[in-house]
């Protein structure tokens, strides 16, 4: 009874929570208007990768294509974002509309010179410069490696702010700049540390006031049935020593490229028993996948939702092959007692169609965000998106890993972790193979530790996860399992709760216990006297 009246009070809890968030979220109603959403050549989607960005803002999001666009279409909306491609697309009735609207507008790329022929901004946009190959951000510079194009923006009144600039060591050029309620950004990049730069811009936009003190996940990767669990036991330990919870991407069933057989989780108990330890000690499970593996590879080398032969998706039906991989996963964790939260697709590689058939079943996914159907495509995030248009959440990966062929992979590492600090409220991650050893974890903690970061915890936030008639369920540190095993019919209900859930219940027994006590002496006492 006692645990069915704190799950019901979490759950109004949390919905209360939730709502408020959502009614946060809707103030802030954005409308995208493109022209195109790729460049020419390319197969990233810029216009997806963009939309998926801005759910860390808001959850009230429209995309509409220039040419359907209609009259007076922007004025239901608080922010507008242009994204113009290409050259010769034609925005005059946007920029019309745009005269008479009261709310926020970020132009970016094309399309902008037609707004300044009819409206006198303090700026003009000249000619491509192909020589620029360093950015400038508030304190931060950083190079953009290769040279490329960008537009040179001639700026003739003062009241404009340059908030980001471009230089080729001869002279700098404005990259982002506000007047008013217009930003304008000279071209949009989804694969550089740019995108860094816009977002943080984009904090501003959306007038965000507080954010979350900047945090880091570590990831250890492509855990299974073969992981040396004296080396994987080893690295949890010291992370629970150095007080960083990390999480396990856990692939439950191993497939060897040299044998047919499967090879399951509960064939091997001393891994279970590992996994099952570590998770008490500041672990936490992600499934990553089924066998990790599609055609004829060992699990952790293939891919197993994408055609990585041929770069395309697989000739499937998804909602049948998800339907089928993923409980199947979920099943061999649960009846070993292993609680996966979050998913991670193997090499981040999904089809559109595959992300919506794993939202059935997570919450939460983590990793990379593949942007198209076209080739394999990624958009890397600084920081967590929420309800995202394939309902989930998104954990982002933004500082790689650990690679041993890289003698430069530790300054890669602090790199990223410069790019990363460019972003206000940002969330990093780092995944790191266990078969490698603790020596390079360590190199690696230490430079992560060396910048002003936390250790983020995903035990920290809610997450769900249903399959069948089966359920987990992560409510403010609580762990809410219900599963029935199909082929012997024996039914888990439990709850599992976590560290900080135990502490406070045990404080709150003490408390009561404390005071039971002084309110029997007191009677025993105040009996005593009436007695006499």
């Amino acid at each position: 009874m006692l645990n069915r009246t704190l799950i019901m009070l979490i759950v109004i809890s949390s919905i209360f929570i939730i709502a408020m968030d959502t009614a946060n979220a809707e103030e802030n109603s954005t409308l995208i208007i493109y022209d195109t959403n790729r460049n020419f050549g390319y197969v990233e989607d810029v216009v997806l990768s963009v939309k998926e960005m801005l759910y860390h803002y808001t959850s009230e999001i429209e995309v509409v294509l220039l040419e359907d666009y209609t009259t007076n279409g922007i004025q239901d909306y608080e922010y507008a974002i242009i994204i113009g491609l290409e050259s010769s697309s034609d925005f005059s009735q946007v920029v019309m509309d745009s005269m008479n609207y009261e709310g926020k507008v970020f132009w970016i790329g094309e399309g902008i010179e037609q707004l300044i022929n009819l409206d006198d901004l303090g700026f003009e946009i000249g000619e491509n410069i192909f020589s620029y190959r360093n950015v400038e951000y508030k304190s931060y510079t950083g190079s953009l490696g290769i040279k490329r194009d960008f537009k040179r923006i001639n700026i003739r009144d003062e009241k404009i702010e340059v908030l980001a600039s471009l230089n080729n060591n001869l002279e700098k050029n404005p990259f982002i700049i506000n007047v008013d309620k217009l930003w304008y950004m000279s071209k949009i990049e989804i694969t550089s540390k740019l995108l860094f730069v816009f977002a943080d811009v984009l904090n501003d936009f959306y007038e965000l006031k507080e954010f979350d003190e900047e945090s880091i996940y570590i990831r250890l990767e492509d855990i299974h049935a073969y992981t040396d669990t004296k080396k994987l036991r080893e690295i949890g330990e010291y992370l629970y020593k150095e007080n960083i919870p990390f999480m396990m991407a856990l692939i439950p069933v191993y497939k060897s490229d040299k044998y047919k057989d499967l090879v399951r989780m509960n064939e091997v108990p001393e891994f279970v028993e590992t996994i099952k330890y570590l998770t008490t000690i500041g672990g936490s499970v992600v499934l990553h996948g089924y066998t990790h593996q599609y055609t004829g590879e060992s699990s952790g080398e293939g891919y197993e939702f994408w055609n990585g032969i041929d770069n395309r998706p697989l000739d499937v039906d998804m909602a049948q092959w998800v339907g089928e991989r993923i409980p199947k996963a979920l099943d061999e964790c649960v009846s070993n007692r292993i609680y996966p939260l979050l998913f991670e697709v193997p090499h981040y590689a999904i089809s559109q169609d595959g992300y919506y058939e794993v939202g059935k079943y997570f919450s939460t996914i983590i990793g990379h965000f593949q942007n198209s159907d076209l080739g394999f495509a990624t958009t890397v995030y600084p920081f967590e998106l929420y309800d995202t248009n394939y309902g989930v959440s998104i954990v982002p990966e933004n500082l790689g890993y650990f690679d041993p062929s890289n003698p430069l992979t530790l300054e890669a590492l602090r790199e990223n972790m410069e790019v990363l600090d460019i972003v206000r409220g940002g969330l990093g991650g780092f995944f790191y193979h266990p078969y490698l050893g603790i020596e390079n974890l360590k190199e690696c903690i230490e430079i992560i530790k060396s910048y002003d970061v936390s250790f983020f915890d995903i035990t920290e936030e809610n997450h769900s996860v249903n399959w069948k008639n089966n359920s987990i369920e992560l409510i403010d540190g609580m762990y809410i399992v219900n599963f029935v095993e199909e082929e012997s019919v024996i039914g888990i209900a439990e709850t599992v709760i976590s560290d900080s859930i135990t502490y406070l219940i045990l404080f709150l027994a003490i408390v009561i216990f404390i005071q039971l006590w002084i309110l029997i002496i007191f009677r025993k006492k105040h009996k005593k006297r009436l007695d006499q």
